[in-house]
């Protein structure tokens, strides 16, 4: 996935649901396609130590999964809160990703100082990745990957226009002088 697309009133729902369960870390999951999110459904946070992990009740992310399941839509992206800390992913996050869900885009909620930012992350094999974020009809800032034919033809002229460079170069230079013989 090169992006995570989300409307205003989505991100406005995630954020209200980690807000309203502070201290607590909050979990869900974002349906959709092709990086868009079509549905944000949030999970009870099940973990031992809410404040400072997350664990998915399992009976609601299987009844989501389902749902999705029957709406054709494909599970996109995990998000959960950091009450205390950046959007970043922390080590435990990483190794919880590698192990439950290493296809998936990791939305976070940093709410250090009171203060809200997201990001969105792709954690696989223990590398973390930064997913662009685009909220509403925001425009993406990365390029599109270029085919190897493209990339070529990006070379040939480059060459074709620096030979043309030259011989014009050349053609332009005014007569060498004359060599001075010896007397």
């Amino acid at each position: 996935m090169q992006h995570l697309r989300l409307s205003h009133e989505q991100v406005q729902a995630i954020v209200d649901h980690a807000v309203n369960e502070l201290p607590n870390e909050v979990c869900g999951i974002i349906a959709g396609r092709d990086g868009k999110a079509k549905q944000i459904v949030p999970i009870k946070n099940v973990a031992d130590k809410p404040q400072q992990q997350y664990q998915m009740d399992a009976q609601e992310q299987l009844q989501a999964l389902k749902s999705f399941d029957e709406q054709n839509i494909d599970w996109i992206a995990v998000y959960h809160s950091h009450p205390n800390g950046q959007p970043l992913p922390s080590s435990e996050d990483i190794r919880d990703a590698d192990l439950n869900t290493p296809n998936i885009c990791h939305l976070i909620i940093g709410l250090k100082n009171q203060k809200v930012r997201l990001q969105a992350w792709r954690i696989h094999d223990g590398q973390v990745d930064e997913v662009e974020l685009l909220i509403g009809q925001q425009q993406s800032n990365s390029l599109a990957p270029m085919s190897q034919l493209q990339i070529w033809a990006i070379i040939v002229a480059i060459i074709i226009a620096v030979i043309l460079l030259l011989g014009i170069s050349f053609s332009l230079l005014p007569p060498a002088p004359p060599l001075p013989t010896p007397q």
